[in-house]
């Protein structure tokens, strides 16, 4: 169960369940750098490989070596400042399905480097086309936040927050419906601070959809 009725109707419908607590890729073949002064891949992680994440919530999403996972991948500096910034690389996101392979040391920067077995890669755009829709007139939204719509192409992508948790919402608009593939909710739990991202494909009214994405600040 989530904080926001809206994410947690979409959660029950939701096919992919992943980690979101700002995961950075680094490029294939690279080691762990010796400091924060690097770039984040704008290379997509691509099944059959390894590759090295940056985990910055201080309990890593994956524990053990063997265990998966599905990770979010934003390219470049939408990997730190996300997609209101960079709502270009919006397309070019994933859901990864990982699989531990190493805890990695040495790194002096913040957070935890792990080593991944990349199982299957889910492109943002893929999303329709991988899930069937579900088709709904209208979500529960006994709780909406004041937020921002930002907008790209035919992308609308809807984040809002508090002092203390948020959520957001993406979907690709046509001219009567809009198709939400994606949501996330972060909520601030003492001593850590948890984001998770769902993947699917809910099919709304473009009334419903512009009523959730109202109250903007």
């Amino acid at each position: 169960m989530t904080m926001y009725d809206v994410i947690n109707e979409f959660q029950n419908l939701a096919e992919i369940v992943a980690d979101d607590d700002n995961p950075q890729w680094r490029d294939p073949g690279k080691q762990v750098p010796k400091d924060n002064f690097w770039s984040r891949s704008k290379i997509a992680p691509r099944a059959g490989t390894a590759r090295l994440v940056r985990a910055n919530n201080s309990q890593p999403p994956l524990s053990r070596v063997g265990e998966e996972r599905w990770i979010m991948f934003r390219p470049g500096l939408a990997a730190e400042n996300g997609w209101v910034d960079y709502p270009a690389t919006i397309p070019a996101s994933s859901f990864v399905r990982c699989r531990l392979l190493a805890f990695m040391d040495g790194a002096a920067s913040s957070g935890r480097w792990l080593r991944v077995a990349i199982s299957e890669v889910v492109p943002i755009s893929e999303l329709e086309r991988r899930f069937r829709a579900t088709q709904r007139q209208k979500l529960e939204t006994r709780r909406l936040l004041t937020g921002y719509l930002t907008c790209w192409q035919d992308w609308e992508f809807w984040e809002a927050s508090d002092e203390y948790s948020g959520y957001w919402l993406l979907a690709r608009r046509q001219a009567d419906h809009a198709h939400v593939v994606a949501v996330g909710e972060g909520v601030w739990i003492p001593g850590d601070y948890y984001h998770w991202a769902w993947g699917g494909h809910v099919v709304l009214p473009i009334s419903e959809w512009r009523r959730i994405c109202t109250r903007t600040v």
